[in-house]
This record gives structure tokens, C-alpha cells and sequence, in this order.
């Protein structure tokens, strides 16, 4: 079973362009952000889905399978999706959770909110 809380500042202020906020610009952020443990084998997105939200990986990994290629591993630190949602586009590839993942889900809004109005993500 998975299970669903707010993100704490500081998980998010350790990925780009987070990291270079101070956390009380990030604030209003902190709303619009889940911080999940999923179970291995949970499908997060499927190939061809419209990107409404950006996923950075706390810990484990995320697998990303297309049918064209070898499924890719997306590490801590990695973030997904982020290009897409920018520029509307769907996802390249299904996402499905690896062992032991951890993940910071920040709504599509919020992202374009926070990169748009907040100096130094812009920078």
C-alpha cells in the first residue's frame, strides 16, 4: 500500500532549480507536492499520457520501459518530466516504480507556478 503526505522543504530544495531557493520562497510551493513510497511493480504513467506533474526520485529508482528500447533506471536525484510539462507534451516512456522508491510529486501548475515566478529557479 502506498501512503501520501506533504513534502517537507527539505527533500525538494535538494533538486534544480529548488536547490537554489531559500525555503521560505518555497513555501507556498509545499502545498502542491506529495511525497509517496510506492511499491515496486506501481505503474506511475504509461507511455503515451499527457504530463500533468513532475516526479523527482528521493530514493530507488523508476523504471522508464518503451517499446522501441532497453528500460532506462532513473535514479535519486533524477527528476521526470519536467521538458514535457514545460512544453505539453505526453510521456516518452511507461514509468513504473523500482524497489524501495521514494518520490516527491509536484502538480503541473505549482511546477510551471514555481518556475516562472520564483528568481532563482529562473536563474
Amino acid at each position: 500500500m502506498w501512503s501520501r503526505r506533504t513534502a517537507p522543504l527539505p527533500p525538494l530544495s535538494r533538486f534544480p532549480p529548488f536547490d537554489r531557493c531559500r525555503p521560505k520562497a518555497l513555501a507556498p510551493l509545499t502545498a502542491h507536492v506529495d511525497h509517496l513510497r510506492l511499491p515496486a511493480g506501481t505503474v506511475l504513467a504509461h507511455e503515451g499520457w499527457t504530463v500533468r506533474e513532475v516526479i523527482c526520485v528521493v530514493t530507488g529508482e523508476v523504471i522508464a520501459t518503451r517499446s522501441d528500447r532497453d528500460p532506462q533506471r532513473h535514479g535519486p536525484g533524477s527528476q521526470i518530466g519536467v521538458a514535457e510539462l514545460l512544453c505539453g507534451a505526453s510521456h516518452p516512456a511507461t514509468l513504473t516504480a523500482g524497489e524501495d522508491l521514494e518520490v516527491l510529486v509536484i502538480y503541473g501548475p505549482a511546477y510551471r507556478w514555481a518556475a516562472q515566478t520564483l528568481p532563482a529557479a529562473q536563474a
